[in-house]
């Protein structure tokens, strides 16, 4: 009965159900095999990361999925020992994504 009221609910308030936020496990599984990378233990990106990294690019359609991810990152980049911020911010780059902005540590995900 739960189930059914809220696909109810989805239908009549169809803007704030249209779509999902994404969960920092599923950002992480994403971009977990780019610790390598921003960590100069390797000289490029693996492909994995590469996918992952464009995999989130493609999601960030809305305002509350690009802070979600960027949210989700910067908690991530924080877990990881002896992150080089440059190459964090030049990640997008070696994955061929184009972003607006730098991204980092300190990006503000608000704005």
């Amino acid at each position: 009965m739960a189930i059914k009221f809220f696909l109810l609910a989805c239908l009549l308030m169809a803007a704030p159900c249209a779509y999902a936020v994404i969960s920092c496990p599923q950002v992480n599984r994403r971009v977990g095999s780019c610790a390598g990378y921003v960590t100069a233990k390797t000289a490029k990106p693996t492909p994995a990361c590469c996918a992952g990294v464009r995999s989130l690019n493609s999601q960030a359609t809305t305002k509350p999925t690009r802070q979600a991810i960027c949210n989700c990152l910067k908690d991530f980049a924080n877990k990881i020992k002896g992150i080089n911020d440059a190459r964090v911010a030049g990640l997008p780059q070696q994955c061929g994504v184009s972003l607006p902005f730098t991204i980092g540590r300190t990006t503000n995900c608000n704005a």
